[in-house]
């Protein structure tokens, strides 16, 4: 019987990958290197033995982007992300703080303004409206939530978009716009519900890149914001930094929203 691949083998591939890294470029804070590397130390490690056999390379980034933090081996030397440079490049990049969000952890809850809002949701969708992220896009979306906490009004223009940029592909949950009659904003969102997925500084660098890069928001100034359900139904409403350089973006805002009916 096959091994099943887990989290632990994803730690032995980043790691060999960072060693291998650091032999070749000596102790820096941005390794730049390509999807084939993490190939190779796949399959290097699974003809040894070591780890069961791991058939979506890509999903390797996107544990440390949103799942779990990196292994001792790669935290010892400082806090890292990874981050795109275009189709299957990336920089392993070292940051300021911990790539991967936890608002229970990070920040103190009674600090964090609580907001109780009616649900407005029509009861024809609520009774059958799911608990993951785009489903907590839709209460958001008929309460109105956004404009609450961005001070403008706030219009929602499309839902997922998968679009290809100088950091690679990446996708967007929501895309809002919003203006206070003199500023436009554009304001894109990554969406997480329950405790297994995390918001980063990864993603939200994401988010600012997509702000920047395409044209047609030329002139729209970008408000990132990464939303999360917990699983007590609060939702965490958290702004950023619009920022080129990872290394520059910090959450500038933080509310939670309650619903009741």
């Amino acid at each position: 019987m096959s091994k099943t691949t887990s989290a632990a083998d994803y730690d032995k591939v980043i790691s060999e990958a960072y060693l291998r890294l650091k032999n070749e470029y000596g102790q820096i804070d941005s390794y730049p290197f390509e999807k084939k590397l993490l190939e190779d130390v796949t399959s290097d490690l699974l003809a040894a033995g070591h780890i069961a056999p791991i058939k979506n390379i890509p999903d390797i980034k996107y544990t440390y982007d949103a799942r779990k933090d990196f292994p001792p081996s790669i935290s010892e030397d400082g806090f890292w992300a990874i981050i795109g440079r275009g189709k299957g490049k990336y920089n392993l990049q070292k940051i300021h703080q911990n790539n991967l969000i936890r608002i229970h952890k990070d920040f103190n809850l009674s600090e964090i303004p609580v907001h109780t809002i009616n649900d407005q949701t029509p009861i024809e969708v609520a009774s059958i409206l799911g608990d993951d992220e785009q489903a907590t896009m839709t209460r958001i979306r008929y309460n109105d939530i956004l404009t609450h906490f961005l001070g403008v009004k706030a219009h929602q223009v499309q839902g997922h978009e998968r679009t290809n940029l100088s950091c690679g592909q990446i996708e967007v949950d929501e895309i809002y716009v919003a203006t206070d009659g003199k500023e436009k904003f554009i304001v894109p969102i990554s969406g997480k519900g329950g405790d297994k997925d995390c918001l980063s500084y990864t993603q939200a660098w994401n988010l600012s890149v997509y702000s920047c890069e395409k044209s047609r928001y030329q002139g729209y100034t970008g408000r990132p914001l990464g939303i999360l359900k917990d699983n007590s139904g609060l939702i965490y409403i958290t702004e950023f930094t619009c920022s080129l350089k990872i290394q520059d973006i910090k959450v500038e805002k933080i509310s939670a929203y309650r619903l009741i009916r």
